[in-house]
């Protein structure tokens, strides 16, 4: 976990799932960068079931508010 004065970087979890996935398949949540494919819901769980969507290649950290404790991005 990367914690600054505004916000934290953290790992995925299992209750970040659904709001995760709402995020990833709204277009204007997409960066320039971020991949033009879709991932169903339950592959989301299956790699989080696999490796916590974190791997030697690649991973995925949320941002986090630290006034309200909620992910941002």
């Amino acid at each position: 976990m990367l914690k600054g004065t505004t916000v934290t970087l953290r790992p995925v979890t299992e209750e970040d799932l659904s709001q995760l996935y709402a995020y990833q398949i709204d277009l204007e949540n997409r960066g320039d960068f971020y991949a033009r494919t879709f991932q169903t819901l339950s592959e989301m769980r299956r790699e989080f079931e696999q490796h916590g969507l974190w791997n030697p290649d690649s991973g995925m950290l949320l941002i986090v508010d630290n006034e309200s404790q909620k992910p941002i991005g």
